[in-house]
């Protein structure tokens, strides 16, 4: 059975679905109970959690390049999952974990996985880049202002000008200050990776 198929046969009065053929996840930053019941005070950092999760996984048989497979799968629906992990125990002989399952429906299904999970990240980083700019421009007149403005440009905003340039065809600006910077990107309607009207 395809990806496809499995969305196509999904109840389409999922409400969580989103137009791009997988499930939309908004508690995505919400905190883990673990995490909120520690009393110490103390919060292990972001990374503690990226290499004990990704540890897991490197101990069930995916690598890095999975990345994209996993991340379509967390976005299929409960139904498309229960039919990929019964399918695939079904081929196994049945009574294998999960882990082991998971790597068999990556290899088996990564080109339509791989897609999902690239199209999933792409409206994550796109809903944080517009919350980013609705909150900047949420900021009172005299932080847009400051003396920060003088400063030189930051080394990501030396990327997405030299970025912008080339995607526009036009030449790159130089001599450029945080705040000049600021302006001349805000002028070509970057950041382009984010535009939907192109």
């Amino acid at each position: 059975m395809t990806v496809g198929r499995l969305l196509r046969d999904t109840d389409s009065d999922d409400a969580s679905r989103s137009g791009g053929g997988y499930v939309q996840d908004d508690a995505q930053s919400a905190e883990s109970p673990t995490v909120a019941a520690e009393t110490d005070g103390r919060h292990p950092h972001r990374n503690w959690h990226v290499f004990s999760l990704g540890a897991d996984l490197v101990n069930h048989g995916l690598s890095g390049y999975d990345a994209d497979a996993i991340s379509g799968i967390w976005h299929l629906s409960a139904a498309a999952m229960i039919t990929f992990l019964t399918d695939a125990d079904k081929e196994c002989g049945g009574g294998e974990c999960v882990g082991k399952l998971l790597k068999r429906i990556i290899d088996r299904h990564r080109n339509d996985l791989s897609p999902m999970g690239a199209e999933a990240a792409w409206h994550r980083r796109w809903r944080g880049y517009h919350q980013d700019v609705a909150r900047w421009k949420a900021q009172p007149d005299v932080v847009k202002t400051g003396r920060w403005r003088q400063r030189p440009m930051t080394l990501g905003q030396r990327a997405l000008v030299q970025i912008t340039a080339v995607q526009l065809g036009i030449t790159l600006p130089e001599g450029l200050t945080r705040g000049t910077a600021a302006n001349w990107l805000d002028q070509h309607g970057a950041n382009l990776s984010y535009r939907q009207d192109i």
